[in-house]
């Protein structure tokens, strides 16, 4: 692979050994929330967690974004996106707990969900 390919595969700085991009994720309801205790947010995707309070300590769920813009830092918000999932995982660790989870995840595109009513 040429440097030039490289580039394009990551856009974020790297913080994992050899990171590589394990997946796409394509127009997926996600909630955006703010874990105060380590300081970080995260976008749940679970649908159990979507329009309920707490989220899923699970790598398949927890995306914890690296370029994450300052107007959608909104906690609680529900935003519909796009992007690349990298095999950078066990990222979250909470003091109470004894496991980590998330993955580090490249958004390409966010939208914020409104209610049509």
């Amino acid at each position: 692979m040429s440097c030039q390919e490289e580039k394009q595969d990551v856009l974020c700085e790297s913080t994992c050994d050899n990171e590589k991009i394990i997946g796409n994720v394509e127009n997926v309801t996600g909630k955006i929330i703010y874990l105060d205790v380590i300081e970080t947010w995260i976008i749940e995707t679970h649908p159990d967690f979507i329009n309920s309070p707490g989220y899923s300590p699970s790598d398949e769920f927890a995306l914890v974004p690296c370029n994450l813009g300052e107007g959608d830092k909104i906690e609680n918000m529900t935003v519909v996106l796009s992007g690349r999932k990298l095999n950078c995982c066990k990222l979250i660790t909470l003091p109470h707990l004894r496991f980590s989870w998330g993955c580090k995840f490249e958004i390409t595109s966010i939208t914020p969900l409104t209610d049509l009513d």
